[in-house]
């Protein structure tokens, strides 16, 4: 927690968006850690909290260092005068940017990174990193050299998803022929096509329980969107944690449920834990949903969601004193 006296000199910035020269320009390396800079990191933090977001480089709120600043697991990081050393596989995965607001690309970018930076304290560090956190070390790399992303996504695709979606909510919805249309339409985009089964599963669990009858639609519906019936239990499985987790009066039943939350077994180690959560996170974070134009009721739904996962993994990691 920060003192009164630290919190106080604490500037809040705004977030420049494409267009602004700002970001098309290279950030210059940080020379001296001084308070000035444990200053920007932690307005960087309180700006890319409010975003929010899961990363945030200095030239997206104006400043011009080699700065960023990140937290995918509840620990914030801030690294100073980053550089990846090695690289190696490639991963396709949608994309969003908390400076392009609307823009949400899928994009090809190595799968495994080895980053070095300076901390806080001066020290020279190196930083393993995959998947997600892999990315957004690219993606905030990229803002401290003056790279943005481009608009690749046609406006087509996302106006006909939302549309499927106010459709769907109204009774006679002739869901065969248009679930087949919305596949299409998703082509890879798999987290789409995932809370879309999500609120028609919640739907179903409002109650407490899902009937014979309703599962069997439910079922028939994620086949039709090209999801295995493994996918789905283990999504519905989750989904019936979730809900128990929420009542669950008993700690050893609540860290059981946690752990279904987060699609583990109780015995997962603690990298996996943290593998799967920033997965979940990826998947539900309302900054990646609202770059996608999606309706007001499903960005309710990801934040309910995505409070949710933070705390089934709160809970696990405070049961291992972590």
């Amino acid at each position: 927690m920060l003192s009164p006296q630290v919190a106080f000199q604490i500037v809040a910035y705004d977030i420049r968006t494409f267009g602004d020269p700002v970001l098309t320009s290279v950030a210059e390396q940080v020379e001296n850690i001084d308070g000035k800079i444990v200053r920007l990191s932690q307005a960087m933090l309180q700006a890319m909290y409010q975003a929010p977001g899961l990363g945030l480089a200095a030239p997206q709120i104006g400043v011009q260092k080699q700065i960023f600043v990140y937290d995918v697991d509840g620990e914030p990081v801030t690294l100073l005068n980053p550089r990846i050393v090695e690289s190696r596989g490639e991963w396709v995965y949608d994309e969003g940017c908390l400076s392009i607001p609307g823009l949400y690309v899928e994009m090809l970018r190595p799968k495994e990174v080895l980053l070095e930076a300076v901390d806080l304290g001066g020290n020279t560090i190196q930083i393993e990193a995959d998947e997600l956190l892999a990315r957004l070390f690219q993606h905030e790399l990229d803002h401290l050299n003056g790279v943005l992303m481009f608009d690749r996504m046609q406006p087509e695709q996302r106006k006909l998803a939302i549309g499927l979606f106010e459709q769907g909510k109204q009774e006679q919805f002739p869901y065969a022929q248009v679930l087949e249309q919305f596949r299409r339409e998703c082509l890879r985009r798999r987290n789409l096509i995932q809370m879309f089964l999500e609120i028609l599963t919640a739907t179903a669990l409002a109650d407490g329980a899902m009937d014979p009858a309703e599962r069997r639609v439910l079922d028939g519906i994620a086949v039709s969107l090209g999801v295995s019936q493994a996918e789905y239990d283990r999504l519905v499985m989750r989904m019936n944690a979730q809900f128990r987790f929420s009542t669950d009066a008993r700690p050893q039943d609540k860290l059981q449920d946690a752990y279904k939350v987060l699609g583990l077994e109780s015995g997962a180690e603690t990298p996996e834990v943290k593998k799967a959560y920033r997965k979940l996170m990826s998947q539900h974070h309302p900054d990646k949903l609202v770059s996608k134009g999606l309706p007001e009721e499903m960005m309710e739904i990801a934040k309910r969601k995505t409070h949710e996962i933070k705390t089934a993994y709160d809970t696990i990691m405070a049961q291992r004193g972590e």
